[in-house]
C-alpha cells in the first residue's frame, strides 16, 4: 500500500477530520462501559532506511496530568507502541511498515491505538486531551 492508497481508504472508512497531504486524522468513537468515547487518531507517512512506514499517533492527556517517572512505569505496562511527548501533551505513537499493509490490517492497526489510547486514559482516570491540539504539522 502506498500512502495515497492509505488516504484514499481512510476517507471511505473512517470519520476523516482532517486531511492533508502529509497527514491525516480520523475520528473513532469506542464504547467504554455504557458510555460512548471519542478518540481521535492522527496518521502520516514516514520513511525508514529507505521503506515506507506510517506513522499513528493517539492523543492521550496534557503532561501534566502524569509525572515523567508516571509516563515511564506507563510506557513500561503499554502492550505496544511508545508513549510520546508532543506540543505539551503525551501521545501514544505506534509505527507499521507501509508497503505490505493490507486495508485490513491498517484498520486494524488504528482501531488498536485508539482503543490502547482509550485503556490508558480510563486506567489513569485521566480527562482527554484538547482534541486535535497536537497534530500540528
Amino acid at each position: 500500500m502506498q500512502w495515497d492508497q492509505a488516504r484514499a481508504h481512510l476517507r471511505e472508512s473512517f470519520a476523516v477530520v482532517r486531511d492533508t497531504e502529509t497527514s491525516m486524522v480520523v475520528r473513532l468513537v469506542l464504547r467504554v462501559g455504557d458510555q460512548d468515547v471519542p478518540q481521535h487518531v492522527g496518521l502520516s507517512p514516514a520513511t525508514v532506511h529507505g521503506q515506507a512506514w506510517l506513522a499513528i499517533v493517539a492523543d492521550l492527556f496534557a503532561e501534566p496530568r502524569l509525572s515523567p517517572r508516571g509516563a515511564i512505569t506507563c510506557q513500561d505496562h503499554m502492550a505496544f507502541g511508545a508513549l510520546v511527548s508532543r506540543h505539551g501533551a503525551y501521545l501514544l505513537r505506534h509505527g507499521v511498515l507501509l508497503d505490505d499493509l493490507s486495508a485490513g490490517a491498517l484498520d486494524w492497526n488504528i482501531a488498536a491505538t485508539a482503543q490502547e489510547a482509550v485503556r490508558m486514559r480510563v486506567n489513569l482516570k485521566a480527562p482527554p486531551s484538547e482534541p486535535l491540539a497536537f497534530y500540528a504539522e
